[in-house]
């Protein structure tokens, strides 16, 4: 528990004083942890901008996903009823 408070508390202390000094953050290397990989991410890019974007496509991919589940379950709830 001692060593996850230390990591959190590095980790919050470290990303906002690198962009405050150098006004820009450096890239990760591939060494790094994941965990670490995916914050950069989420901090440094603007994949929230970029996905609403691709509302229209994945709005439509659910409408899929739901279509298909409903073509498998009809026949399925239909055959349990005439039973």
């Amino acid at each position: 528990m001692n060593a996850s408070w230390s990591y959190k508390r590095q980790a919050n202390a470290d990303f906002p004083a690198r962009k405050r000094r150098t006004g820009k953050t450096s890239s990760v290397s591939p060494r790094t942890g994941l965990m670490k990989r995916f914050r950069c991410f989420v901090v440094d890019t603007n994949w929230d901008q970029d996905l609403w974007g691709l509302e229209k496509w994945i709005d439509l991919s659910c409408w899929a996903v739901i279509a298909v589940s409903l073509l498998f379950l009809i026949p399925v709830t239909l055959s349990m009823l005439w039973k």
